[in-house]
């Protein structure tokens, strides 16, 4: 997608004089993929562009899918009310209990999901063509989302509705519970859930994280079956996210 997008548009050096087209793009960048990385892009040379590109629209995927699994998980910003219940159940009932009234909680709140994969689609579509103009793409907005949206409409809406059939799967697990996650920019390194991207894996990697490329996956199960120990939970890595650390740059960052 980054060569592919990188030989359709025309680009401008953004290191002086950015337009204020530009600076929203940048400031909206930064509500998805953290301020270090939308910073690069509105003022990087012009022969960082096709590193940056590579860089930022994995982050803007994985940011995108996560939501499209997620949003059939109880979390806080999907409905406060049911996730309140919910993690009432799990804190006092065994998983069984707890994870089958998820499962029929879920399968009975489906009709919710119908209108999500197209608005997520669209949002995703309009943060690769955010991106694009924040790195300096000459062409208007309107034109960079119309071919963005041509070029990889059908590819993105396939993944939204895999990742969505995913979280639905996720429903029907009783015994434990599975959740994706992203690593939010600036987390400190953590070898036991993430793995870097441009690192020697060998050793542990130090700094700030830069980015999520890759989903990972943890499992929550029960720690026992005694008294004291319902409602406690042991949290799994299953899959490790894949992330690029700060330090992948290899530039300086001014503030933006």
């Amino acid at each position: 997608m980054a060569d592919c997008l990188a030989e359709d548009f025309e680009f401008r050096s953004v290191t002086t004089d950015p337009t204020e087209e530009q600076i929203s793009a940048v400031q909206r960048v930064a509500e998805y993929t953290g301020r270090t990385l939308a910073n690069s892009l509105g003022t990087n040379a012009l022969e960082d562009i096709p590193m940056l590109l590579q860089i930022a629209f994995p982050a803007c995927l994985a940011s995108g899918l996560s939501h499209a699994v997620s949003s059939w998980a109880f979390e806080p910003g999907n409905n406060t009310f049911i996730y309140g219940i919910y993690q009432r159940l799990r804190s006092a009932e065994a998983q069984a209990t707890s994870g089958r009234w998820r499962a029929l909680a879920r399968l009975y709140n489906a009709h919710s999901w119908s209108t999500q994969p197209a608005s997520l689609v669209n949002a995703i579509l309009t943060y690769i063509s955010d991106i694009l103009l924040a790195v300096g793409c000459t062409a208007p907005q309107s034109d960079i989302l119309s071919k963005v949206t041509t070029k990889f409409g059908e590819k993105i809406t396939s993944l939204v509705e895999l990742a969505g059939r995913l979280g639905k799967m996720f429903d029907e697990v009783i015994s434990s519970d599975f959740e994706v996650f992203i690593v939010r920019p600036g987390e400190k390194f953590d070898d036991k859930m993430m793995e870097d991207m441009d690192g020697d894996q060998a050793g542990i990697q130090e700094g700030p994280v830069l980015c999520t490329t890759h989903l990972g996956l943890i499992k929550r199960m029960p720690m026992g079956t005694s008294l004291w120990e319902r409602g406690k939970k042991q949290k799994v890595t299953v899959l490790k996210a894949k992330v690029l650390l700060e330090s992948s740059l290899n530039m300086e960052v001014a503030p933006f």
